[in-house]
């Protein structure tokens, strides 16, 4: 219980650092460069929920 509580919460964290990093770069980056981080940002979330989600199927076994 403890591994799957560290590591929702180490995803959590990623998560909300990739936000505030887009965040923080919007305000200075081209548009298009925008664009980029967006994609680069859904694209790492879609990830994390992935193996969050796979690890709690093989933790709940």
């Amino acid at each position: 219980m403890k591994t799957k509580l560290k590591f929702t919460l180490g995803v959590l964290a990623l998560g909300i650092m990739a936000v505030v990093l887009f965040a923080l770069q919007q305000s200075v980056a081209p548009q298009q460069q925008n664009a980029e981080r967006e994609g680069w940002v859904t694209g790492l979330s879609a990830w994390t929920l992935n193996v969050d989600a796979a690890l709690d199927s093989i933790i709940n076994k």
